[in-house]
């Protein structure tokens, strides 16, 4: 059988209709890609160990939807979800590609069925998501001045790397019914002290990730990574997050002695 062909045959009609480009193929492996506002939507089928995917999101970050998720709309589905998981034991070639064509037939008809509002909250999260490339850029372009700005409020030669941490996220979790335009920058920089002190007492590096817009660190015996901007803008969000966020950094600290 051959698969890429029936994938053309199949797929490629839609992807074509709806400005989706193929962008990358590896054996087994579709990924199909189309920049809506900022965000780059990427449509992924994978043919993986004799099971097939189908997976939707924005590219460079984890998929948001699953084929399985909206299988149920389908007013007559060719296929189950166990047939997803397929199996050619005792099939014969007939009957192995009519499974696999009648899947992407059902994976076709779940894209024309919803795709366009699968499509449309994705965007939607995409641009409400925090931190944004506001922050992103923030972090690309000031780093250095923000690092000297904020450093004058943390006074990090005070205390060592875990009470600074616990100044940051105070601070977090204080102001978190204020506004967002009121608390961005000072979070930022706040976050460009605390990488910068893990790094110089602990060695490490900086990484930016232009496809997924996110500034990681590597610090410690170990070189974890911390995304500390993430992390901190979802302390923001969330009342319930301090105690785990602690308990990693915890960890990492003791860890270093």
């Amino acid at each position: 059988m051959n698969k890429r062909k029936i994938v053309k045959e199949i797929i490629n009609p839609y992807m074509d209709k709806n400005g989706f480009t193929l962008e990358k193929y590896e054996r087994g492996d579709w990924s199909y890609r189309k920049k809506i506002d900022e965000a780059l939507l990427e449509i992924n089928i994978a043919d993986a160990n004799g099971r097939l995917h189908m997976h939707i999101g924005v590219y460079g970050r984890a998929y948001d939807v699953q084929a399985e998720q909206f299988i149920d709309t389908l007013p007559s589905a060719r296929t189950s979800m166990m047939d997803w998981d397929y199996s050619w034991i005792g099939k014969t070639e007939e009957e192995k590609e009519k499974l696999f064509r009648d899947i992407l037939y059902d994976y076709r008809d779940i894209l024309e069925l919803n795709g366009d509002r699968i499509f449309e909250k994705i965007v939607t999260d995409y641009k409400n998501r925090l931190p944004n490339r506001k922050h992103y850029l923030l972090m690309l372009e000031h780093y250095d001045e923000l690092e000297q700005k904020y450093r004058k409020e943390l006074c990090p030669e005070e205390c060592d790397i875990l009470e600074l941490w616990e100044k940051v996220a105070a601070w977090v979790e204080n102001v978190r019914k204020d506004p967002l335009e009121e608390i961005e920058e000072r979070l930022v920089g706040y976050v460009t002290v605390l990488e910068t002190e893990m790094i110089k007492r602990y060695g490490g590096k900086r990484e930016n990730d232009s496809d997924r817009e996110a500034c990681v660190i590597y610090a410690g015996k170990n070189h974890q990574l911390f995304n500390f901007l993430s992390n901190f803008f979802w302390l923001w969000q969330h009342e319930d997050m301090n105690n785990r966020e602690k308990r990693e950094m915890e960890n990492w600290y003791n860890e270093q002695k």
